[in-house]
Order: structure tokens, then sequence, then C-alpha cells
């Protein structure tokens, strides 16, 4: 009976154990992101966003166009409207039509070329200060005091830089036409699956896009940083990172909806006036959701950081000691 009472007990202890050892690691991961100034380098890293906006929209729409001949213009125009429409999903519909919609359009829409190769190369290296502030983030936050040389440090940021361009048209492109292409033209509609194919993608597309966030924050954990650690090592701040990440673009969304809507602040009959009010509105706006979207990925890191630090002093504990 007493061991049936005390087996008892420790089930049911199980839940409080899991509950303090959340609360301890949440107190850890706070007071952790404070000690490191979080907040600060999520700022430095959302500046550096909002400066490489323009240059990488251009670059994502000069690969979308050369991929036209691939896809075909209706599949590149579904992407570039799928695009806005996530635009519209975080920032609300208004301030989407009005502002955002049209900006997309006509970045997306520049000639290849000059202009495209000139805002390619400008939009790479202007990224790779948005990663190479990352990297200095993340070494922060592990404790990093033996940074790598500055040209391994540029150009590990340069490829991080070129590998967004690229998931991004990609993703851009994937969400519209799916692994397999079309829906509705080439084999699929030949063996009679390309109706099934389409409701499936459309399931199973979201997934797949988290699947690819979180694979592109465990490549930045694992190599921007200077620390040497293992992939799934780097998993659990991925997974932390993306949750936060989501979470901020859902309370970001609620809150333009319960009012903080970024006015322009002006009450004029001139549609000028107005028109520059609700641009003010959308860079205020977009440089919200990048310092949100920074501080997430920032989380992510001090969650692999305290992970490491304890498993350092698990092992710590767990070698035997020198008999005397």
């Amino acid at each position: 009976m007493s061991n049936s009472g005390a087996a008892s007990g420790e089930r049911g202890a199980v839940p409080s154990t899991s509950i303090q050892a959340t609360r301890s690691v949440l107190g850890a991961l706070v007071r952790a992101a404070g000690r490191h100034r979080t907040t600060g380098h999520a700022a430095e890293m959302a500046f550096f966003a909002i400066l490489t906006l323009v240059p990488s929209t251009v670059a994502v729409g000069s690969a979308l166009g050369l991929s036209e001949a691939v896809i075909g213009a209706t599949a590149v125009a579904e992407a570039e409207q799928s695009a806005i429409q996530a635009v519209g999903v975080l920032m609300g519909p208004a301030l989407a039509d009005s502002v955002v919609a049209p900006f997309v359009h006509a970045q997306l829409a520049q000639p290849s070329g000059g202009v495209a190769l000139g805002s390619l190369l400008l939009a790479w290296w202007l990224s790779s200060h948005l990663f190479a502030a990352t990297a200095h983030a993340l070494d922060r936050i592990h404790g990093v005091t033996d940074r790598r040389a500055s040209i391994i440090q540029r150009l590990i940021a340069l490829a991080f830089a070129l590998g967004s361009v690229v998931v991004v048209s990609l993703t851009a492109e994937l969400m519209v036409v799916g692994p397999l292409g079309r829906s509705d033209g080439g084999l699929l509609r030949g063996v009679g699956l390309g109706e099934t194919y389409g409701v499936l993608w459309s399931i199973l597309r979201w997934p797949v896009l988290l699947l690819l966030l979180l694979t592109f924050l465990v490549f930045l954990y694992r190599f921007s940083p200077n620390v040497r650690h293992r992939w799934r090592q780097c998993v659990p701040g991925a997974v932390l990172g993306a949750v936060l990440w989501i979470v901020a673009a859902v309370a970001f969304r609620l809150a333009t909806e319960a009012g903080m809507r970024f006015a322009s602040g002006v009450n004029a009959d001139d549609p000028r006036v107005t028109l520059i009010g609700e641009a003010v509105s959308a860079v205020v706006a977009t440089a919200l959701w990048a310092y949100l979207a920074s501080i997430a990925i920032l989380l992510g890191g001090e969650l692999n950081a305290l992970l490491a630090s304890r498993r350092v002093r698990l092992a710590g504990r767990s070698q035997p000691r020198s008999g005397g």
C-alpha cells in the first residue's frame, strides 16, 4: 500500500516537476536576454533588414523573372500575388492594399539586366550586414570571446545573404506550383491527378513552409556563431524561434485589428498627403515587424546557449572523482 502511494505520489510529481523546470528555463532565458542586450541587437538587425528591403525585393523579382521560362508567366504572377497576400495577412488588408501591394508590384516588375544585377549586388552586400549583425549577437549570446577573422565572418554573412534570396525566391514559387509543378498542366493533368494534387498541396504547403523556416534557422544557429555544436543541438532554438516568429506575427496582426492601424496622423483632403502618411505607416509597421522577428530569432539562440551551458555543467558533475 505504501509502495502504491509512493508510486502515485511520484506520478503526481511529474507534472509539477515539469512546470518547475519550464519556469526555471523561462526565467533563465529572460535573465540571459537582459544580460546580452538582446533587444538592442534585435534593433540593429531590424535596421539592416529595413535598409535592404527595396533591393532585396527587386532581387527576388529578378529571380522570379528568370524562372518565368520554367514555371510560366501565370505562375510568376501568382507567386507575386501570394507574396502580397502574405503581407496582407500580417499587416491587414487596408495597409497592404493601399501601400504594400503597389510597392511590391512595382519592385517585382523591375526589368532584368543592369537594374536587376545592380539591385542583386546591393541587396547581397546590405543583407550581409544583417547576417553579420546576427552573428555578432549570437556570439555575444554564446559568450564567444575568440571571434572569427573579419574576412571569414564576411564570407559567411555573404553566403547567408545569397542563400536567403534564393530561399525566398524558391519558396515563393514552391508555394504556387508545388514540388511537382502546376496542377493544371504537364504530367499531372495527363494522368488525371491534377485536381487531387492541387487540393493536397494547398494543405501541405504550410507545413512545408514551416519546415523550410526551421531548416533555415538551424543553419543560422549552426554556422553563424563561432561555436562548435551539433546539428541536433540547434533544433530546440530553431523550434522556439519559429514558434515565437509565428506568435509575433499573430500578435502583430491582432494589434492592427484592435486599432493600432498605423494611421497617417494627418487629416487632409490632399490625397498626396494621405499617401505619404500611409507610406510612413507602412515603414513603421515593417520596422516593428522586423524588430519582433529579430527578437524571436535571438531568443532561439539564447535557448541553445542555455541548454549548451547546462550540458557542460551536467557533464562536469557526471565525471568520476579521483579516489584519495
